[in-house]
């Protein structure tokens, strides 16, 4: 009769096993922190957000079905009322923003990057008008992308679509 001989645990095993056990030990350390920590940009207080959307819905909905101009002088005074609807959102998102704290703070930067967004905006419609077909559309740049990819963050982590820059330029 043979005896199986006992099975011995060499230093080479029981390295990887404690190799197999870390790395399992990694990815479920790993999977239990996600979702947990609150994404950049993401407010305290969804109140300012539960506003804001229906504010910025109705001004999507004044900007849509504008008809395609034909001339650079028409796309001009097409973009600048399209402007000015903007400018008086960001007036009515404004005053409801948080006056204090991390929100405001955030709110506030956001809205920062609207106002050099629309000042972006109203020298594309002086170059439509100076330079015609010839214009560009330059937008500002924030940590070495367009200002507009850091405003659509924030208006989509907030719950608030349709407060993204609009795609009409």
């Amino acid at each position: 009769m043979d005896e199986a001989a006992p099975r011995r645990w060499s230093v080479g095993r029981v390295a990887a096993v404690v190799v197999v056990l870390g790395i399992v030990g990694m990815w479920a350390y790993i999977f239990s922190r996600t979702g947990r920590e609150k994404p950049i940009d993401q407010l305290d207080d969804p109140t300012f957000a539960e506003q804001a959307q229906p504010l910025c819905e109705a001004a999507t909905e004044d900007l849509i079905g504008a008809t395609p101009a034909r001339t650079p002088d028409a796309r001009a005074n097409e973009l600048e009322r399209a402007n000015d609807r903007l400018q008086a959102l960001v007036g009515e998102l404004a005053a409801i923003a948080p006056e204090r704290g991390g929100d405001a703070d955030l709110v506030g930067q956001w809205l920062d990057d609207w106002d050099t967004y629309l000042g972006d905006r109203d020298e594309y419609v002086e170059a439509l008008r100076r330079d015609g077909d010839a214009a560009e559309f330059l937008v500002t740049p924030r940590a070495g992308r367009q200002i507009t990819l850091t405003m659509e963050h924030f208006a989509e982590i907030n719950d608030m679509p349709d407060c993204a820059p609009p795609g009409d330029v």
